[in-house]
């Protein structure tokens, strides 16, 4: 069965020559047809319904220009409802193969940023573990294509009840976040600096969703994160460190951004920024972990060790990209430091750790930060700061993301 064509829209040219301060609902409706099209056809197939979440289904997305045409930083995250467990497996295979075409044609529609496509059944869908993009996917998820009564059947989680791993989970993504900004903006390119923006402010606004959740709640949007850590800081002592990480700046140039001022810094400004942006993070870090005094380094190393013992063994002798050279005794050994995943969160904890000690200067690895790593065995240890994070920035792109991230065309 052929798939349907996409929907009728707005020619291109008008949408590209539109300000980013002016993109407006229908453009953005219209463009969210086209790029519904485009998924549907790579899937094969039409899903009973595609479900959009994240910060276009809020119309919070990121809009700017570049080379002469309106792009959009912000990720697009699909969910692809799929009748039964056979169709959503013919649905994968064909979406695997069309992966490039989709990502090519993303770009020229002005996606700067990963496509995200989660493949769901009725059944599955229903069983979304508690994250928090699960219970924004509930709260203001839309459906981009088919019946929007499908959002219904998403768990309806309250804040409280998203557990601490995976609180976790989403600090440790937002330290790849900006060991991949360092990267992106050492490149030295227009594009590289403004994704690079866009992830540190992204990181901005996250780590208050790390504390919220910490507290049992989840403000939805920019605007109203903002004002919660702003309420929290008045009368939460818990929470009297907070300014001292620099985050009131990064909030105001969040919100900026997202009101459309989105345009990338002066070198020096932006390694400042940065720096700042790490600062916070392993302040944050620090506090809902339950660091307390403990040296950070060796906190990471427990961190990531936090899985059982049998859940790390199983998913550390799993073939794994860049891995292979670790053998199978290899692996194993490095089942005592922790899962992959967690081993790779904690890489990037130590890393943060040693750009927020360095200051405006260079950030190093000391004997006791290289050790870590070599335990920890999911990156060439190196002396060498910015070449470890970025071995470990593609370990996480192909491990967690499946690659995603480095098919953005820059």
């Amino acid at each position: 069965m052929s798939p349907p064509p996409p929907p009728s829209i707005e020619p291109r040219s008008s949408l590209a020559g539109m300000p980013a301060t002016a993109v407006t609902p229908a453009a953005v409706e219209s463009w969210l047809g086209t790029v519904a099209g485009e998924v549907v056809r790579a899937l094969g197939v039409p899903p009973l319904a595609l479900l959009l979440g994240g910060s276009h289904a809020a119309g919070e997305g990121v809009w700017t220009r570049f080379d002469d045409r309106r792009v959009t930083l912000s990720d697009l995250d699909l969910w692809a409802v799929f009748p039964d467990e056979r169709a959503r497996r013919v649905a994968a295979q064909r979406l695997e193969a069309a992966m490039p075409a989709l990502t090519a044609a993303a770009t020229a529609l002005g996606v700067l940023a990963p496509v995200e496509v989660m493949l769901v059944t009725p059944a599955t869908l229903a069983q979304l573990p508690a994250r928090p993009a699960t219970l924004e996917l509930r709260a203001r998820g839309r459906a981009v294509a088919g019946d929007p009564s499908w959002l219904e059947r998403v768990p309806g989680y309250a804040p409280r009840e998203v557990p601490a791993e995976e609180r976790l989970l989403l600090l440790e993504n937002r330290a790849f976040e900006l060991l991949w900004a360092h990267d992106a903006r050492a490149g030295g390119t227009p594009l590289g600096a403004l994704r690079a923006r866009h992830a540190v402010l992204k990181t901005a606004l996250e780590l208050v969703a790390v504390l919220a959740l910490a507290h049992g709640e989840l403000p939805l949007g920019a605007t109203a994160r903002v004002a919660w850590a702003r309420t929290r800081l008045a009368g939460d002592r818990a929470l009297a460190w907070l300014p001292a990480t620099g985050l009131e700046t990064l909030w105001e140039a969040a919100l900026a951004w997202r009101a459309g001022a989105a345009t990338a810094l002066p070198e020096s400004e932006a390694a400042a920024e940065w720096r700042r942006a790490v600062s916070a993070w392993v302040a944050v870090w620090r506090h809902v972990s339950g660091a307390g005094g403990a040296d950070p380094v060796a906190h990471a190393l427990a961190l990531a060790a936090r899985a059982p013992w049998p859940r790390r063994v199983r998913r550390s002798l799993r073939p794994l990209p860049g891995a292979e050279a670790l053998g199978l005794g290899g692996r194993l050994a490095a089942a005592r430091h922790g899962t992959p995943q967690h081993r790779l969160g904690g890489s990037a904890a130590i890393l943060l750790v040693a750009a927020a000690g360095a200051g405006a200067t260079s950030p190093v690895l000391d004997p006791a930060a290289s050790r870590a790593l070599r335990s920890l065995a999911v990156a060439p240890v190196t002396a060498d700061w910015a070449e470890a994070a970025r071995a470990l920035t593609h370990r996480w792109d192909i491990w967690v993301l499946g690659g995603r991230r480095g098919t953005v065309a820059a």
